[in-house]
């Protein structure tokens, strides 16, 4: 006969564990949330060398895609990288 008190210390045990692991996931989720960095219209301008009258009319016709936080505009670190990668295109493009 097994000691009950041994069964339910084992499950606890166990309990504990899978809510560490939980815990440690929603950690790393939360830091990969919060160290995303926000760009700027000035930021993209000097990075590509278009000025910031263009990168405005682009984020209004939805070229680049960010949010307007007050009177300013901003965008993820994805959306920038791609708009540094784009920049040639988006340089000579016509409108």
């Amino acid at each position: 006969m097994s000691n009950p008190f041994e069964d339910l210390k084992n499950e606890l045990k166990q309990g504990f564990l899978e809510l560490k692991s939980e815990l440690k996931e929603v950690k790393n989720t939360l830091q990969k949330a919060t160290s995303n960095k926000h760009y700027t219209v000035q930021d993209i301008s000097a990075d590509t060398g278009l000025c910031d009258q263009t990168i405005r009319k682009f984020f209004k016709n939805g070229t680049i895609k960010g949010k307007r936080l007050g009177r300013k505009y901003v965008v993820t670190q994805d959306e920038f990288d791609r708009v540094c990668s784009d920049v040639k295109s988006l340089k000579y493009q016509r409108s």
